[in-house]
């Protein structure tokens, strides 16, 4: 699959004011990628980050990865709004996992309800 990038950095940054937020530098917030939001969001993440992210997506719905170069982890679950305590706990594991498995790899976590802006 050809990668999506931005042409520009400051294109990418766009995206980030109100959309995401950086819990530290290995943890990231992002809203639902809702339709709308899909392809600046997988603009944003594959421009600065490349294939080192990797999305935990905790709301009841799938969706297509694609634009994420398949970098999805779906986490469903019967019932809203929260996580129950062990899936909680394997995803917390998941995460950290990931972010341990590079120096250069970031964790992106949403929600269905992500209100980040």
């Amino acid at each position: 699959m050809e990668k999506r990038v931005l042409s520009s950095k400051e294109n990418a940054l766009d995206v980030k004011k109100g959309f995401i937020i950086n819990i530290d530098s290995k943890l990231i917030v992002i809203p639902f990628p809702s339709v709308e939001l899909r392809e600046s969001l997988a603009n944003y993440l594959n421009y600065t980050y490349n294939t080192c992210y990797l999305i935990f997506n905790v709301s009841e719905y799938s969706y297509s990865s694609e634009l994420f170069f398949d970098q999805v982890v779906d986490h469903s679950f019967p019932g809203y709004p929260y996580l129950p305590l062990e899936t909680a706990f394997t995803l917390c594991k998941e995460i950290e996992s990931w972010i341990n498995s590079s120096k250069h790899n970031v964790a992106v976590v949403h929600c269905q309800a992500s209100k980040v802006f």
